[in-house]
């Protein structure tokens, strides 16, 4: 699963979606820019499982010029320990495909090659653009999740925008039935495999049980209101 920070405060959905995988026996990695770490104690089901950790990745810094100098190497090397079957293939077909630039290129894809992914998901639409050769360097499949944002507002001035992606994407994943349609008419073909599943809550764990409270005394016969209006 590939998103721009994890966790986020916002995207409680992004560590359920994450965890219940790999409750449900995937072997789930996450590749980040930049991981989070004083949010792990906000979400609970991370908190208890300190493990899951080994499974969040970030990506190589690559702030400057020097450092992506000075850290090429030990990439390389790392990713090439950790899976050198992907990383051949990756070389092989990269080159075939962009020659010199696949030296740059593979910096930046070094933390998603190193995990080998049979299947490798986008969040977020947007992080897929321009980055489907990845199905073809690494041998996996491409899935990407549509939110909303993505297609209703993102490249809308660029009729071709998603054109790449509808070609080799696998499957989407969408909210429901309108970014469906929205999706649709950005040019993705109506039997494209897709599955709609809409933003949910664990109802079991709100309560509807109102502690007592205890009653207000109102010490006048008129309460006064006061109203602040910016």
């Amino acid at each position: 699963m590939v998103v721009p920070r994890f966790p986020q405060l916002p995207e409680t959905f992004i560590v359920n979606k994450f965890v219940g995988l790999v409750d449900a026996g995937w072997d789930v990695h996450i590749v980040c820019k930049h991981e989070m770490e004083k949010n792990w104690q906000i979400f609970q089901p991370l908190k208890d499982r300190p493990e899951l950790r080994r499974r969040v990745h970030e990506q190589w810094p690559h702030t400057s010029i020097l450092i992506v100098m000075l850290l090429w190497l030990p990439a390389f090397l790392t990713t090439f320990f950790k899976a050198p079957r992907t990383t051949w293939q990756y070389w092989r077909e990269g080159w075939r495909q962009f020659g010199l630039k696949t030296i740059k290129q593979f910096y930046l894809d070094a933390a998603i090659i190193a995990q080998a992914p049979d299947i490798l998901h986008f969040e977020f639409g947007t992080l897929a653009v321009g980055r489907t050769y990845l199905k073809k360097l690494l041998g996996c499949c491409l899935s990407v999740s549509f939110r909303g944002y993505d297609l209703s507002y993102a490249g809308l001035e660029d009729p071709t925008y998603y054109q790449e992606l509808w070609d080799q994407v696998d499957a989407l994943h969408l909210l429901g039935n309108d970014l469906w349609c929205r999706a649709q008419t950005r040019g993705c073909l109506p039997d494209k495999m897709h599955a709609l599943i809409p933003p949910a809550i664990d109802v079991n764990y709100f309560t509807s049980e109102q502690p007592e409270r205890e009653p207000v005394e109102i010490t006048s016969e008129r309460p006064r209101l006061s109203v602040w209006a910016v």
